[in-house]
């Protein structure tokens, strides 16, 4: 297929010799992997098994429908996390999934029976529940400090797809299997094949998320995955609304960069800094792109640009532009809520904060690389003033 010859060179283990702590490292993965696959095996039996329970019980989520669902796209290390909590705490319009859900409860009667326990004050407060919480922060311990996480937080919802061995944390974790490189260029590189099977898991995903919890409001999305599954999502999804952000290259990619590199370590994967370096440029050079190109193409009425300046400088105007944008009404509660957002506005930082130069790159030179995408970018989205 066009484009994996030049994924092939990305991809290089280290020569010999080349890091004298590797036989370590390589022990260290092997521990790491061994109790993860064992884990992950044993959870997907559960899940499938209710999975398939599903189709006997709840058919009914198939009719379920996903009226105009909004996905935010773009970059990562562009603010999508913050916007997307902001958006979140309309929660009279808007749902979204935790991580719980997505990992361990993908099917109705396990939502069902989570939705249970916890709406019960008992279980909440109970010594299990502490020991829950108390396991979770151990567990996601290690992301604190590139992106707090954990399984109570709303999160991509590209983790739904590790159920079926699609999801980009299989990317990061096992960043030498070619059949999850070619997800970060989904429309171009994946088989027709493939793609149908995994869009129509992700659709199923969110309607049985919609029959438990949707009550009458809009999905939203944000996944810096998907900014490489734009037609995909066009093609099976009706209505449905983007919003797009975007941040200088020279503040971006060295964030993503140390973000992969912390991960490279919590994973004890074999990419060095080169590999991963040229990944995120190759990565960068379509994801900056391929939203103009493609959203653009489709008429102006199902996206939004916009920028991380403005989202951190003024998170009320974006707000206001987007219900009015997609046609939505703004309750004063969650009015409320927006004006005291933008009063703290100025203090939000990305938790990363990185200059090119650390990874062996050039300010100027990423400018120069990204001059014409993000000039078209910074034209679609406007002026805050």
């Amino acid at each position: 297929m066009p484009g994996e010859n030049t994924l092939e060179k990305t991809y290089r283990r280290p020569a010999p010799g080349h890091n004298h702590r590797l036989p370590a490292r390589k022990f260290r993965r092997l521990l790491f992997l061994i109790p993860f696959i064992q884990f992950f095996a044993f959870a997907e039996i559960l899940n499938w098994l209710c999975l398939l329970l599903d189709e006997v019980f709840y058919r009914s989520y198939k009719k379920i429908k996903i009226d105009s669902p909004v996905f935010i796209i773009g970059m990562p290390r562009t603010g999508s996390t913050y916007l997307h909590n902001i958006l979140q705490n309309d929660r009279t319009r808007f749902t979204s999934m935790k991580l719980w859900e997505m990992i361990f409860c993908p099917s109705v009667i396990q939502k069902k029976i989570a939705r249970l326990f916890l709406s019960s004050p008992l279980f909440m407060n109970s010594r299990m529940m502490r020991g829950i919480r108390k396991l979770d922060r151990f567990m996601f311990r290690k992301y604190q400090t590139v992106h707090p996480s954990g399984l109570f937080y709303i999160e991509e919802d590209d983790y739904l797809l590790l159920h079926i061995l699609a999801s980009h944390t299989l990317l990061f974790m096992f960043p030498e299997i070619k059949r999850f490189r070619v997800l970060t260029r989904f429309d171009e590189l994946v088989s027709e094949k493939r793609k149908r099977r995994i869009i129509s898991f992700y659709r199923k995903g969110i309607q049985k998320h919609m029959m438990v919890y949707g009550n009458g409001r809009t999905y939203l999305s944000k996944c810096p995955p998907n900014t490489s599954k734009i037609d995909s999502l066009l093609d099976n999804f009706e209505g449905i609304k983007f919003i797009c952000l975007f941040r200088e290259p020279e503040y971006t990619i060295p964030s993503i960069i140390g973000l992969l590199l912390r991960l490279s370590q919590i994973y004890y994967s074999p990419l060095d800094l080169q590999t991963i370096r040229e990944q995120v440029l190759e990565t960068a050079d379509h994801w900056y792109a391929y939203p103009l190109e493609k959203l653009t193409a489709r008429g102006s009425h199902e996206f939004i640009v916009a920028g991380y300046k403005q989202l951190t400088r003024n998170p009320e105007w974006l707000i206001e532009k987007i219900y009015k944008k997609f046609g939505y009404s703004m309750n004063e509660k969650y009015r409320e809520r927006i004006r005291s957002e933008q009063q703290t506005a100025n203090k939000y930082r990305s938790s990363q904060q990185h200059p090119p130069e650390k990874f062996g790159l050039k300010s100027g030179e990423l400018v120069s690389r990204y001059k014409k995408p993000i000039e078209e970018l910074t034209k679609l989205s406007g002026d805050a003033n």
